[in-house]
């Protein structure tokens, strides 16, 4: 009776040619992971690139510094949860710390160190644009010089010294993190993955004539809405003319910044715009004085929506931005702490949102079938203050 003792070699042959277990094993690694063991082998490059291509979910992060530290206070989790709602903001940073979801940092060296291990290794899927929100111009620079994503990848910095808001995962709320309360500086991210179906991103920094506009009358990829970033209203004369010559309104949002850093320099006003059938959006403004009526108006906005805003198949997702104007943030609201941001969450629960404290808005009401009339970048109803500019984009693979 012979017997056979497998060697080494022979299990790890086994198993590297098994398919649903290594499957099952590289499903387990990050996007960026992916991309270097795609070179063991030929077969392994096609099984990751199954992975990558069947990833539809999105990743977020949201990161605050403090060069002070943090200190804890005492409370259950329970209580904890109910700062968010209240005024009291040594108990609202607290619950932020102990939140796992969120990256904390003592030094501007250790965020930056915190944020390359994020995307080196948490990055679950390879996105086509990623948006990174921070209050700090120091960190601002810093950032803009590395080069997180692919470089078919769009990668924007912005900075707004008023504050920022991040959602940490789509289980929690947006946090806003005005600086003016908190004194300290945060960084939140946002990114739409390439596989949400046919679409793209076209990234047009309007004062370069080289800079790429989305084609108005491209019926393959129409232009369904566009996220305005500038450093001041001024200008915007080439961007108006290609606002007009689109045959009816687009969904419009943004916001006046500090910093805007695209492909390595500095810009100062540019158009983040989404392209293509498969992608369907909606822009809303927040004029009103009370959280009672922020509420009844985006409940309103939201029965309107020729997209379902909820729906939560694996083949459908929804990303929001919110532009809050600096000067509706706690104080606007008698000192109480998030008030916009709860409520967002609570109208929109399945959307992840990110976003900033602006120093002016951009942005107007337009869903389900906008009326017809031509709104210009000049247009005092384009061009906003005291206001709260939401967009909302849902990517749909199924159409």
């Amino acid at each position: 009776m012979s017997t056979y003792s497998a060697t080494s070699e022979d299990i790890l042959s086994r198993i590297s040619t098994n398919d649903l277990l290594v499957r099952t094993i590289l499903d387990n690694l990050s996007a960026r992971q992916l991309e270097d063991v795609k070179l063991v082998c030929h077969h392994w490059h096609k099984i990751i690139s199954s992975i990558i291509k069947n990833r539809v979910y999105f990743d977020t992060f949201h990161l605050i510094y403090d060069s002070k530290g943090f200190r804890m206070i005492g409370g259950d989790q329970e209580v904890l949860e109910r700062v968010l709602d209240g005024r009291d903001k040594r108990l609202f940073l607290s619950y932020l710390v102990r939140m796992s979801e969120i990256y904390k940092s003592d030094s501007e060296d250790s965020a930056i160190t915190q944020l390359d291990q994020y995307f080196k290794q948490k990055l679950l899927s390879l996105p086509a644009l990623g948006v990174i929100f921070t209050s700090s111009i120091t960190l601002a620079r810093k950032i803009s010089v590395k080069t997180y994503l692919p470089l078919k990848s769009h990668q924007l910095i912005i900075c707004s010294q008023a504050g920022i808001v991040g959602q940490p995962s789509i289980r929690s709320r947006p946090i806003e993190l005005e600086k003016y309360h908190f004194k300290l500086d945060a960084i939140s991210g946002s990114f739409a993955a390439r596989n949400w179906g046919d679409y793209k991103v076209i990234i047009t920094d309007w004062k370069d004539e080289e800079s790429p506009e989305p084609d108005p009358n491209d019926a393959n990829y129409p232009v369904k809405c566009s996220i305005i970033l500038s450093i001041n209203f001024e200008g915007g004369d080439r961007f108006n003319s290609w606002l007009n010559s689109n045959e009816r309104p687009i969904p419009i949002g943004g916001a006046l910044v500090d910093k805007i850093f695209y492909k390595g320099k500095e810009v100062d006003m540019l158009t983040l715009s989404f392209v293509g059938k498969n992608v369907k959006a909606a822009s809303f403004v927040l004029d009103t004085r009370t959280s009672r009526e922020a509420e009844a108006k985006l409940t309103e906005l939201k029965s309107n929506l020729d997209f379902d805003v909820d729906d939560i198949n694996a083949d459908v997702k929804t990303i929001g931005f919110l532009f809050i104007c600096a000067g509706r943030g706690a104080e606007f609201y008698s000192g109480n702490l998030n008030v916009e941001s709860n409520i967002v969450h609570k109208i929109f629960p399945h959307v992840l949102f990110s976003g900033v404290f602006g120093n002016g808005e951009y942005g107007w009401n337009c869903f389900n079938q906008p009326d017809s009339k031509k709104l210009k970048f000049s247009d005092h109803d384009l061009a906003l203050s005291y206001t709260t500019a939401i967009v909302l984009v849902q990517f749909n693979r199924r159409r």
